[in-house]
């Protein structure tokens, strides 16, 4: 193993670091912490390390400072806790100097090292090394992280591209103006168009259209069999695609596990309630899926109520319903959710007790304190919709007494009465409204 280990760490010293699209997702660096990217498979983890390098080497600091490890490489397959001191002792056999100055290690995927944390937090302790490790695991902040690296980690969530990032890997414009004109505005509702049809997974931007979808539906297959079926040791792995299928195909709509077992029942696949809400839990840990609870200051009856789900990516949305058109508002709504998130929301959706009324989203920011009522719907200009969505807001506004209320569309933009905005999507997924 030591020469192996050594083979691929001298090569890395070989390569130059790729040019890369900037990514906007912020990078967490805190002395005697560990850094921790998190994310779907193949959403730019590794980039974002790539990313993190280039400016390190920008500011001045020599590759031979860094150190690159992808613990996917099937060559470290066997690769154990106790083989871990080696990475230390053939660096610095490598590069003796180096154990006085600081420098920087870049882990990927190393949750395929069982009791890994152990290592890290010796690391951190021990040497003049800041860490960055990467993961397509929640858990990773979770049970495996409680008691080694507890209070010794900031992490960060790598998603597909936004808008933004999906316009400059496209060259559609290199960058966003402070001020858009109507030039812009046509660039940037031309490249809305193919976003909202092909989502931002970066390995399927540079493919001829016909391989998307099958790239799309090859990726779920890795997710769900290394992140939740081999993860997990799941019994029932017919179960965990079903219930994806349905959480797929009932996107932004209100699920019960009552509601899948159904399902699964019609489908002759016999399960049990702890399972499949357990599956769900696995399929939301390997950033597949995102959970929204109803708004309730009871928590036993928010657990009551279904929940809804929306999707790490439109385009998987897509390559995975039994109906690839979709349905516009729900698409639509899955994006905004995705923005929401990406800018550190916690979101919850809201249903008046009185009348009955449903806000999609209020969207509670932890850190500024911000909160807003967002309603999503793909076209407002029917005089029963515009109705329906303004009563929702008189009803969940006055009960939450929330100020700031959108209304999200495709493509319309006003200000409706009791100052509720409505924009269009390409103005908030770039926030510019």
């Amino acid at each position: 193993m030591k020469d192996i280990l050594r083979e691929i760490i001298y090569r890395f010293y070989t390569r130059s670091i790729p040019a890369l699209t900037k990514r906007t997702c912020h990078f967490p660096v805190v002395e005697g912490r560990a850094t921790v990217i998190l994310g779907m498979r193949r959403t730019g983890k590794t980039y974002r390390c790539y990313q993190r390098m280039r400016e390190l080497m920008d500011s001045g600091i020599s590759q031979e400072k860094l150190l690159y490890l992808n613990f996917e490489d099937e060559r470290l397959k066997n690769f154990s806790l106790d083989d871990c001191q080696m990475i230390l002792d053939i660096y610095y056999e490598r590069f003796p100097g180096n154990r006085n100055e600081l420098c920087y290690f870049f882990f990927d995927e190393i949750q395929n090292v069982h009791g890994w944390e152990r290592f890290i937090r010796r690391i951190i302790d021990s040497e003049n090394i800041q860490v960055t490790i990467t993961g397509s695991s929640s858990k990773m902040l979770s049970k495996e992280m409680s008691t080694a690296m507890r209070g010794r980690s900031l992490s960060m969530e790598v998603q597909p591209f936004s808008l933004e990032e999906y316009i400059r890997f496209n060259h559609h414009l290199e960058e966003i103006p402070e001020y858009i004109c109507d030039v812009e505005k046509s660039q940037i509702q031309h490249a809305l168009n193919h976003y909202f049809q092909w989502g931002g997974m970066p390995e399927i931007q540079k493919m001829d259209e016909m391989d998307r979808d099958n790239a799309l539906q090859e990726h779920y297959n890795l997710v769900t069999s290394r992140d939740v079926k081999e993860r997990y040791k799941v019994s029932n792995p017919d179960a965990v695609d079903e219930i994806s299928a349905f959480i797929f195909n009932s996107v932004a709509e209100r699920i019960s596990i009552s509601g899948i077992l159904k399902y699964l029942e019609e489908r002759k696949i016999n399960t049990d309630w702890t399972t499949v809400k357990k599956y769900i839990s696995y399929l939301c840990d390997s950033y597949l899926f995102y959970p929204v609870a109803l708004e309730d200051r009871s928590l036993a009856r928010q657990k009551r109520n279904p929940v809804k789900y929306y999707a790490a990516d439109v385009g998987l949305i897509r390559a995975m319903s039994l109906n690839p058109a979709g349905d516009n508002g729900h698409l639509l709504e899955n994006l905004v959710f995705l923005q929401l998130h990406r800018q550190g929301y916690q979101m919850t959706y809201v249903q008046s007790q009185k009348t009955g009324k449903e806000i999609d989203f209020l969207a509670f920011h932890p850190g500024t304190k911000d909160k807003k009522l967002i309603q999503v719907s793909w076209k407002i200009s029917d005089l029963s919709t515009l109705a329906r969505e303004v009563e929702a807001f008189q009803s969940a506004g006055e009960y939450l007494n929330v100020a700031e209320k959108l209304i999200v569309t495709w493509d319309e933009e006003k200000t409706l009465e009791n100052d509720i905005k409505v924009i269009p999507a390409w103005k908030f997924l770039l926030g510019k409204y």
